[in-house]
């Protein structure tokens, strides 16, 4: 039996692969999941722009000069070795794109674990957890797609929110937002929750998509930074998705002193290179990473608070989404390597989003 790794290039994440692996087998104290369905949306391709900066290549390894982007889904335990894990449980967590994938489990209670493997214990913890989601109450599995796309972003909005509360939204009268049309960009806004006015800043392509959609009280092309009296005067805070130096650049230019700070989050548009970890890059400029925040909340609120402060504002989420939102399901290795074509290109609609499965062995 042949198993199947999906292999993207660490110099170029637009070049990716299937490629034939041997057969997955657990480990003494392990499992072996069957990836069945994820979702694909740029965020993952944020993942490998950032992957050697940020470690995402080191969760799991790949062969030299290509790395597995990591993916938010849904797998079937197939073998288990576990006590309290059982075969044909479902697992919920971060995942690669492959067809199976062995983990190894350390026990956190009735209904999750995190993988202990060696390679993992170095890695931000956030991404070694995992669910046993059939144990778990709030999942409903007739909402499981609008889950698996939307609850990973909306987890990033929401921590980006609650980091941004805590400096009062550093005293802005609004917020613009770079790469409006994404998913994360959606659920920020949506955390925001008319606290201040909020402008999303698109492509031309699809303007008329967010401007439909409504999340944002306006919203304006790239080309219009600059010409645009609305993105003039008041104080505002850039919250940059796009990781595009050449946006914040212009938009510097254009309001002077009224930019008060800039958030870079993603980049789904750069390369990654504006995100910084490393602390304060020009004065007003600063990067966030969701981890850090997950962390500070945990000690905080405790983790049982933080669950389900989570689980209550993404299920609002979820619904407000419904709307625009549409679901596309893409199926076999073909489907997958399409799919993240698009993605990778910048071409995916807006107000549609990637599900996949690649079960197939040969």
């Amino acid at each position: 039996m042949t198993d199947f790794d999906f292999l993207t290039d660490r110099t170029d994440c637009r070049r990716a692969e299937w490629t034939p692996t041997q057969d997955v087998r657990p480990a003494p104290d392990g499992v072996v999941v069957e990836i069945a369905r994820f979702a694909l949306t740029a965020n993952n391709l944020t993942y490998a722009k950032l992957g050697d900066s940020l470690g995402y290549w080191r969760y799991f390894p790949a062969p030299p000069g290509w790395g597995r982007v990591p993916v938010w889904g849904v797998a079937r335990v197939v073998q288990s070795s576990v006590r309290g894990v059982a075969e044909g449980e479902r697992v919920y967590g971060f995942l690669p794109i492959s067809t199976r994938r062995a983990l190894t489990p350390s026990l956190t209670g009735s209904s999750g674990f995190v993988d202990a493997a060696p390679h993992r214990a170095r890695l931000f913890p956030t991404y070694n957890e995992y669910r046993l989601i059939d144990r778990d109450p709030h999942f409903d599995p007739a909402e499981e797609d609008a889950f698996l796309v939307l609850r990973p972003l909306f987890s990033l909005g929401f921590f980006l929110a609650r980091r941004l509360e805590d400096d009062a939204y550093f005293g802005v009268e609004r917020i613009i937002v770079s790469s409006a049309s994404s998913k994360a960009a959606a659920a920020f806004v949506h955390e925001v929750g008319g606290r201040l006015e909020t402008i999303g800043l698109t492509s031309e392509r699809n303007l008329a998509a967010v401007a439909k959609a409504g999340l944002f009280d306006q919203a304006a092309s790239y080309s219009a930074i600059g010409r645009d009296p609305g993105l003039k005067g008041r104080r505002a805070l850039f919250v940059d998705f796009s990781g595009d130096p050449a946006i914040t650049e212009r938009l510097r230019q254009a309001m002077g002193a009224a930019l008060v700070r800039t958030v870079v989050v993603g980049a789904t548009r750069g390369d990654g290179g504006s995100f910084r970890t490393d602390g304060d890059t020009k004065g007003t400029t600063e990067a966030f990473f969701a981890p850090a925040q997950i962390l500070r909340l945990r000690e905080r609120w405790g983790a049982d608070r933080l669950r389900e402060r989570l689980a209550e504002s993404s299920a609002r989420f979820m619904k407000a989404a419904k709307p625009w939102l549409k679901f596309q399901v893409h199926a076999g290795r073909e489907g997958v390597a399409k799919a993240y074509d698009e993605v990778a290109r910048g071409a995916a609609a807006p107000d549609v989003a990637a599900i996949l499965t690649a079960t197939d062995r040969e």
